[in-house]
């Protein structure tokens, strides 16, 4: 049952994360920071901002400077974003387009691991096989383990 509840889990946040990925090609982060660029936007000067903050303009200028270096703390920018009107939002995207494909990129690593391993004692032992069987054999691990040991491929790195 956990089982089908974490694959259930995992194709609904993958449903969820091709949706924002798709939307979030359209928000780039501006040059100068989302808090500079909506600052000004609403025609609020940096002194107005530190004011509704309680900290001093300079403090802002620094935050903004912060945001841009890509050091800013996401409670400085909820901070800075509820004194905007505004709301923050952020999300994680896979790389792979999808955690399924993460999923299967891990194990599909884990699996070779495995394979090298087992290929080069049956080398030594003059058994080697051909490369249309290793990825045979390949393809049948990865299934094996992302049935049986899924949680085990993040013991490789």
């Amino acid at each position: 049952m956990e089982r089908f509840t974490s694959s259930l889990t995992q194709r609904h946040i993958d449903k969820l994360l091709k949706i924002l990925k798709k939307n979030s090609k359209l928000l780039i982060v501006p040059q100068s920071g989302w808090i500079k660029v909506i600052r000004e936007a609403l025609f609020m000067n940096s002194a107005q901002l530190s004011k509704r903050l309680g900290i001093s303009p300079s403090a802002v200028r620094k935050m903004e400077q912060n945001e841009q270096d890509g050091k800013i703390t996401l409670e400085t920018l909820k901070k800075a974003a509820e004194q905007l009107d505004c709301h923050i939002v952020y999300f994680f995207v896979p790389k792979t387009g999808s955690l399924k494909n993460t999923i299967k990129k891990q194990a599909t690593k884990y699996a070779k691991e495995i394979l090298d391993s087992v290929s080069h004692s049956m080398n030594l032992e003059d058994q080697a096989i051909s490369e249309e069987e290793k990825k045979r054999q390949l393809e049948e691990l990865i299934e094996e383990i992302l049935f049986k040991k899924r949680g085990k491929i993040w013991d490789k790195l």
